[in-house]
């Protein structure tokens, strides 16, 4: 994404992209400026909480893994929908 945005010059549109949601999008690019580069202790707080939710994405993760693998699960009766194989 960023090479294409910095590909397409002042006062155009980005070629039309498919958006996860299904549909499509374009950007308009104003103007551009040289990225900044922030001292660490200003993003500092960021970078630790972006870790701290990589970190409980994973536990959650693996917890539902080790619940879905240590699960005894025993079918009673199947709904009426689904096809019964006799």
């Amino acid at each position: 994404m960023a090479a294409l945005l910095s590909k397409t010059k002042n006062g155009e549109f980005t070629p039309i992209l498919p958006d996860p949601k299904g549909g499509v999008v374009a950007f308009y690019i104003r103007s551009k400026s040289l990225p900044v580069m922030q001292p660490f202790e200003e993003v500092k707080p960021q970078v630790q909480e972006a870790l701290m939710a990589d970190k409980r994405e994973q536990s959650l993760k693996d917890y539902f893994e080790r619940a879905r693998l240590n699960a005894d699960i025993k079918i009673i009766r199947l709904p009426d929908t689904v096809a019964r194989r006799d």
